[in-house]
């Protein structure tokens, strides 16, 4: 019998209640109110929801005003050039990696490191493709994890 698909995206993802505490939250919440949080925020499920680990995009602009839609119904222009500036904020602040934003991905380090956590709770193999890696290699060690839920049976 063979093993369960690969499932690199999750259902949900966890958020440390000193999220609003960490101080480049502080400073992005200064800086862009609200639409500054829900678009990392949406940042991270999007990508969680998705492909696991990153975000791939063809234009930053279409990538700004789908948030923009998702967080705010009006003044959709001005939302859309705050978010655009929210992203390259946080690529700046190396929350993203600004290197792969200029490809059209974005992830960054500590969304990675998270994935894997999670991927390791959920006893889940980790992979993550060479060229949007940004971790260490020694994190991918799933050595503790006995059995990976895509190689048990499902009777």
């Amino acid at each position: 019998m063979s093993g369960r698909n690969l499932k690199t995206n999750f259902d949900f993802f966890r958020l440390d209640t000193s999220f609003f505490s960490n101080k480049k939250i502080k400073t992005l919440r200064r800086r862009y109110g609200s639409i500054g949080i829900l678009t990392y925020l949406y940042i991270l499920a999007y990508t969680y929801g998705n492909d696991g680990y990153y975000l791939k995009f063809k234009s930053l602009d279409d990538l700004s005003y789908d948030i923009a839609e998702s967080i705010n119904n009006t003044q959709l222009d001005r939302t859309a050039s705050v978010v655009t500036e929210c992203i390259l904020y946080l690529a700046s602040e190396t929350t993203l990696s600004e290197k792969l934003l200029a490809r059209g991905c974005i992830t960054g380090e500590n969304i990675q490191r998270q994935y894997i956590e999670m991927c390791k709770a959920s006893k889940r193999k980790v992979e993550i493709l060479p060229e949007y890696r940004l971790v260490d290699t020694q994190l991918l060690n799933t050595e503790k994890i006995p059995i990976s839920s895509e190689e048990m049976s499902i009777y």
